[in-house]
């Protein structure tokens, strides 16, 4: 790796490779010998990460919320059924603290 006088390493406010067209858009210059196809990269996931992603698309068609769970409590809030065990619920705030 070279680095020359000048380059900002770290990115911030590095516009001396960029310029700029009359649309307001920037384009690269840094590098113009640099290869325009990757021909010879290539990637590939693990099986845990294909894993991984497989599951995140399952779970982004769950909802995050379970309504009908939701609609029988609030039936029951309403219908004055819902009852709180305050020694069960205290028990639970003070583990959770806990952690």
């Amino acid at each position: 790796m070279v680095i020359e006088p000048g380059n900002n390493i770290n990115g911030a406010g590095n516009t001396a490779n960029k310029t700029r067209s009359g649309t307001g858009s920037t384009r690269d210059t840094a590098a113009p010998n640099a290869p325009k196809n990757n021909e010879g990269d290539n990637v590939s996931l693990s099986n845990t990460a294909q894993s991984l992603s497989r599951l995140e698309a399952a779970l982004s068609s769950v909802p995050e919320v379970d309504a009908e769970r939701v609609a029988k409590i609030k039936a029951l809030v309403d219908s004055g059924g819902y009852q709180v065990n305050a020694q069960n619920l205290a028990s639970k705030i003070i583990a959770q603290d806990e952690f």
